[in-house]
């Protein structure tokens, strides 16, 4: 994502891959809040690389724990991704695994339904029912029955 944006061997790029990796998730949140910002100043809210920002800035909150925090930025890589690539994408899908898991841990039950049931959907449209990614969406579905 920093190599669109940087380039590929500008330093923010190769520290953002070091960080993700190496899990060193403060650091890496504080390059893609940097980059996020940029992308803000140069192109406004509503570009397609914002998704992508907002999508592993949510996945990093959400593994640490903070996940209202998650929501709202999980929520904009949605509304973005849906605008871009259609609500059938399977980036979409991803997002909305995450955003359940994130609104299971802070008691949004119904919603979390909602986004398990989306995301099985698109998985089931695309792979078809058989696909590992499919049944295991299905099986984490029937824990909100």
């Amino acid at each position: 994502m920093y190599e669109r944006l940087l380039g590929v061997d500008h330093c923010s790029s190769i520290s953002a891959y070091y960080c993700c990796g190496a899990e060193r998730n403060v650091v890496a949140l504080r390059l893609l809040y940097r980059v996020r910002y940029l992308i803000m100043l140069t192109h406004g809210e509503d570009h397609p690389e914002m998704s992508n920002v907002d999508f592993y800035i949510g996945l990093l909150l959400s593994n640490a724990g903070h996940y209202e925090e998650s929501q709202a930025y999980l929520e904009s890589a949605l509304r973005l991704q849906n605008k871009f690539h259609g609500s059938q994408s399977i980036t979409v899908a991803t997002i909305h695994h995450l955003l359940a898991n994130s609104l299971t841990h802070i008691g949004a039950f119904a919603e979390a339904k909602q986004n398990k049931r989306k995301a099985y959907n698109i998985y089931r449209t695309k792979f078809g029912p058989d696909h590992a990614r499919t049944v295991q969406s299905y099986k984490k579905r029937e824990v909100y029955h």
